[in-house]
């Protein structure tokens, strides 16, 4: 997979550098990805080795063409003409690794019980990006189930400081104690 993902992400993005329409197509690939993979019946006729790679194009440009830019547009003629459109969430992936990394941002997951207000987030963003020295883009899940507290992913790292991870700490530190 790491052999079809790269090569396309990598031209994608030094495409869109190129032009310096990096974000518009980032924008623009995040749009379109969501459409295809939300709607089932089209991505089953994007991966049909039956349909003709002009149907499928033909298709793409009805369902989602004012989500296009003509980069865009291009590449996923692209991933049509060489059967790869199976690969574009991966690519995708691989595509906004490159474009964050080259625009110093740093996508940040963070999970709470209760959804954050703006001043919360605002004070998160700003504490994490005078940490980092990135521009982060925040990304939010809401899961009862960690009941309070925040847990935050970037990077590879976890930082669990959420109530249900401090239970699970005492747990554990219980369990592996002799009495």
């Amino acid at each position: 997979m790491a052999l079809v993902r790269i090569p396309y992400a990598q031209a994608l993005f030094e495409a869109a550098k190129e032009r310096g329409t990096l974000d518009k197509v980032v924008k623009a690939m995040d749009l379109i990805v969501k459409a295809i993979y939300s709607n089932k019946e089209l991505l089953a006729v994007l991966n049909h080795p039956r349909i003709t790679a002009e149907k499928k194009k033909e298709l793409l440009k009805m369902t989602i063409g004012d989500l296009e830019t003509p980069l865009t547009s291009r590449f996923l003629g692209v991933l049509i003409d060489n059967k790869r459109s199976d690969y574009l969430r991966v690519i995708h992936i691989e595509f906004k690794k490159l474009a964050f990394e080259h625009m110093g941002c740093m996508k940040v997951i963070v999970t709470t019980a209760v959804p954050l207000d703006d001043e919360k987030k605002k004070r998160l963003v700003e504490a994490i990006e005078k940490d980092s020295g990135k521009k982060i883009i925040l990304n939010e899940k809401v899961d009862k189930e960690i009941i309070g507290g925040m847990v935050i992913e970037y990077q590879g790292r976890r930082k669990d400081g959420s109530i249900r991870g401090k239970l699970e700490d005492v747990r554990n530190n219980l369990v592996g104690m002799t009495l």
